[in-house]
Order: structure tokens, then sequence, then C-alpha cells
């Protein structure tokens, strides 16, 4: 996309450069033109697409950086047993949560989690430390999954935000 590999990153900038590339490379532009360039152009902007995505969410950016230093995230790894209880308590917490007042408490809560993982990732990649790397985002991968579930019950009880 054109942007320094880095896991900071900047989402307007980000969003300048996937409009910039889709302005030249979106199927429309390509309407009047013959089948292999039409075919061509959806494909191009297909990636694109896939590239913005995977770029904007932290967890993903983070899986393909990982990746692009020739690790992954393995699925099988032990976990601590005291993480793995703080996770399935906030499970719980999360499937409890009843009242506006809970969701949002709880939302916040995870938010500002996966805000200081987003940190501790930065700082790691930055640092080359990518045992670390592999850990925070094993730990991301779990709150974001619970994240996604608080997300859903908002949208699900109609809590406006």
């Amino acid at each position: 996309m054109g942007l320094n590999e880095s896991y900071d990153l900047n989402e307007e900038d980000l969003s300048k450069k996937y409009k910039q590339m889709q302005k030249y490379l979106h199927p429309d532009k390509y309407a009047n033109k013959n089948e292999i360039e039409q075919e061509i152009s959806a494909q191009y902007s297909s990636l694109v697409n896939e590239a913005y995505k995977t770029l904007l969410e932290p967890l993903s950016r983070g899986i393909y950086m990982l990746k692009l230093r020739g690790k992954h995230i393995e699925e099988n790894t032990e976990m601590d047993p005291q993480f793995l209880m703080k996770i399935m308590e906030k499970n719980e917490e999360v499937e409890s949560a009843d009242t506006e007042e809970e969701i949002m408490n709880l939302n916040k809560e995870i938010t500002a989690v996966i805000k200081d993982l987003e940190k501790e990732l930065s700082r790691a990649f930055f640092n080359g430390n990518l045992d670390s790397v592999t850990k925070l985002l094993s730990h991301m991968k779990y709150y974001t999954s619970i994240h996604d579930q608080i997300q859903n019950s908002i949208r699900n009880k109609g809590i406006i935000r």
C-alpha cells in the first residue's frame, strides 16, 4: 500500500492511500474496457480491499507483520493458566451482563486492555522481540474475541453509544 512497514499506523494515511489506489483500480473505471482489463482491475481492486482491511485492524495487522517475519501464532501453544482463567471470567461477565451500564463498562475495560496490548506490540515489533510479539498477539486474539462479543451484545440490545 506504499506505507512504511510499522505496527504503528496512521489510519488517516492508510485511508487516503486506499482511496487513492481505488481511484485508479476500481472496476467501475474499467466498465468500458476489454474483458482482460476488467478482470485485472477486479483482481487488483480486491487485493487492495484485502490489504486495507488487514492493515486497518490491529490484530490482523500484527499477525500479518509477524508472518512477514517468518513466524505465526501457534494455535496449540501452552497458555498461562492464570491468563486463561481471567479470559474465562471475562467471558462469563460478558454473558451475564444485563444492563446497559454493565455492558458499557465491560466495553470500556476491554477496549483499554486492547489499546494497552497495541502499545506493547508496537514496542515489541520496534525492538524485534518476536517471542513477545507472538505472546501479545495470542492475548490480543482472546481480548478481541471478547470485544466482538460485547459489540454484538450492544447491537442486539439496541444500545446507542
